[in-house]
Order: structure tokens, then C-alpha cells, then sequence
């Protein structure tokens, strides 16, 4: 009898054993999850987690409203090509702008880099001409003033020393603003006056 008493207070004492086993592996554990959940909490987990849930809602909300690049009006571009109808040895290229003071200013900077040009060009004209497009001829000069500025004594003009290339500026009043030269022709000769190259002006850059 005495010994059935011991057998059953040794299985209730494995038991017993078991059971306290199990809740210290439990508490081992769970305070094992909440240490790493600190841990990560303390090195900046938390922020980081927010930061990436708010990066996706602005970039999903981007991808729909797409900001527009700024577009300074004061400004126009043109891409050098050949002249319609050139067919010369020439070929051209590079890119104009026209820089205006303010809105309502007839005057800017003509800035030009420009290749494929003559191997030497002295004093050779680069105007604005009225024409609109380069699928046709572009015209005379363009200009409102009381005398043609499109000339080589007011500064319109390109040098090229060597290898067919030319970089320069130079300022220029043509009686007209920055709106009215849009989609105007800027046009390109030779050392003999021949048209070799030509351009719309437009605001946006493009690379040329």
C-alpha cells in the first residue's frame, strides 16, 4: 500500500515537473519574442516601419499624379538640323537658346554650340528667321526694329578656327518678346550665304 501511495505521488510529481517545465519554456520564450521586439523597437524598427508604409502610400499616390517639371517661359530652345533642301557635305548639329530678360523684355542672350559645320567659317551667319518649320524654306530674317539687327556688325555671327565646330553668345534686340519667337526658325549658313542648317525654337529642353 505504502508503495502505490509512492508511485502515484511520483507521477504526480513528474507531471507537476512537466507541467512547471513547459510554463518556464512559455515565459523563456515569450520573453525571448519581447526582447528582439524591443530590440528592434530600440534601434529605430518602429519609425523605419512607418516611414517604409508611408513611402509606399506616396509613391502609389505619385505614380498617379505625376508633378510637372518646371518650365522657365523666359527661355527657348532650338535643335540644329540640316536646311530643307541642303544637300551638301555638311551635316550639322547642335543647339540654340534665346535667354530673355523678363516676359515683356526684346532682348536676350543667343547662345549657340554647334558641330559639323566647316572646317573654318569667319564671320558666317546664324540669324532667326520668320519662318515656322523645317520642313520648308524659313524665309527673311525675323524683326520689328527700325533696321535689320540680324547682321554681322550688331554681333550674329560664328567663328569656326578648326574640326567644324563653334561655341559662342552674343545679345540681341529684334523688336520682338519671347512669345513672339516661338516656333520661329533659327537658321545657319555658310561662308558663301548658304543655308545649311536650321531649327524651330521651342521652351522645353530636348537633348539635341
Amino acid at each position: 500500500h505504502e508503495w502505490k501511495v509512492t508511485k502515484k505521488q511520483e507521477g504526480f510529481n513528474m507531471r507537476s515537473i512537466r507541467c512547471v517545465t513547459s510554463i518556464i519554456l512559455l515565459a523563456t520564450l515569450s520573453i525571448s519574442n519581447s526582447e528582439k521586439i524591443e530590440t528592434f523597437n530600440d534601434n529605430g524598427g518602429r519609425k523605419l516601419g512607418k516611414r517604409m508604409r508611408s513611402h509606399r502610400y506616396k509613391s502609389s499616390k505619385s505614380s498617379k499624379r505625376r508633378p510637372k517639371s518646371h518650365v522657365d517661359n523666359t527661355i527657348l530652345y532650338a535643335c540644329m538640323g540640316r536646311y530643307p533642301g541642303y544637300k551638301g557635305p555638311l551635316r550639322p548639329k547642335g543647339s540654340v537658346r534665346l535667354s530673355f530678360e523678363s516676359m515683356n523684355s526684346f532682348q536676350f542672350l543667343f547662345t549657340f554650340r554647334l558641330k559639323g559645320l566647316q572646317e573654318k567659317c569667319d564671320k558666317c551667319g546664324i540669324h532667326v528667321h520668320e519662318g515656322t518649320s523645317c520642313d520648308r524654306p524659313t524665309g527673311q530674317h525675323y524683326w520689328a526694329a527700325n533696321d535689320d539687327p540680324w547682321v554681322k556688325g550688331m554681333g550674329a555671327y560664328y567663328n569656326v578656327l578648326m574640326f567644324g565646330e563653334s561655341t559662342g553668345e552674343f545679345v540681341m534686340n529684334d523688336g520682338y518678346a519671347v512669345s513672339e519667337h516661338r516656333r520661329r526658325t533659327v537658321t545657319i549658313h555658310a561662308q558663301d550665304g548658304t543655308r545649311i542648317a536650321c531649327g524651330v525654337l521651342r521652351p522645353r529642353e530636348r537633348d539635341c
